[in-house]
């Protein structure tokens, strides 16, 4: 009996437990999605206006104040030919040519930077 108590104080059974207590959250999470009403963007993209409508009224856009949902269709219309005209000739390639080469290594070096101190902070390691 005493052998049993042993193993259940130690650390082994200790970071069991966190682990498979750490596993339990995406259940609730997927029960979600499974009932969450589908986005009324990707229903416009993909042509499906009378299921954005109902989308949209589930998410509650017929509330008081709120735009009216035939409304808010036309706006998300309206958005999406814009998104497409101001990204029609346009490629990943362009991340690296002209200002925009210069907007890329900012934003690689700030991640670049986050990740090293918080790994160097952690691991108490120097990394330089």
């Amino acid at each position: 009996m005493g052998e049993f108590f042993e193993f259940s104080n130690s650390r082994v059974f200790s970071l069991a437990h966190r682990v498979a207590s750490s596993q339990i959250w995406p259940l609730p999470i997927l029960a979600g999605v499974y009932f969450a009403p589908e986005s009324p963007w990707y229903l416009v993209r993909a042509g499906r206006l009378e299921e954005a409508k109902r989308s949209l009224i589930e998410l509650g856009s017929e509330r008081p104040g709120a735009i009216p949902a035939d409304e808010r269709i036309k706006q998300i219309q309206h958005t999406n030919e814009m998104e497409k005209l101001m990204s029609s000739g346009t490629s990943y390639l362009d991340c690296f040519r002209g200002t925009n080469l210069r907007r890329t290594e900012i934003a690689a070096v700030a991640w670049m930077i986050q990740s090293e101190s918080s790994l160097s902070s952690v691991t108490h390691i120097r990394l330089c």
